[in-house]
């Protein structure tokens, strides 16, 4: 898992102690950037397999179209609760 202070500095709530991420937006949640273009890559991928498939006339295989596996977070569900579970 990445620094929390490689996003920004963290910005404190006015009237308490507490800290929000520096990338959190004025209406409500954090405004997540894709610095490495993959979301775009990922729709591409998408959309080629989806078209490949209606050439080919396979119109039931449509809905059962996987997502590049590049997209998804290279952590387990465990691996990213280690440090809830950690002690010290």
């Amino acid at each position: 898992m990445e620094n929390i202070e490689k996003f920004g500095k963290l910005m404190p709530i006015e009237g308490t102690e507490f800290m929000v991420h520096p990338q959190i937006s004025k209406s409500g949640g954090i405004s997540l950037r894709d610095y490495d273009n993959i979301i775009p890559s990922a729709v591409k991928n998408i959309m080629a397999k989806l078209s490949k498939n209606l050439i080919k006339g396979k119109v039931s295989d449509i809905k059962h179209t996987p997502a590049p596996a590049y997209l998804h977070q290279s952590f387990s569900h465990l691996g990213l609760m280690r440090n809830d579970f950690t002690f010290g």
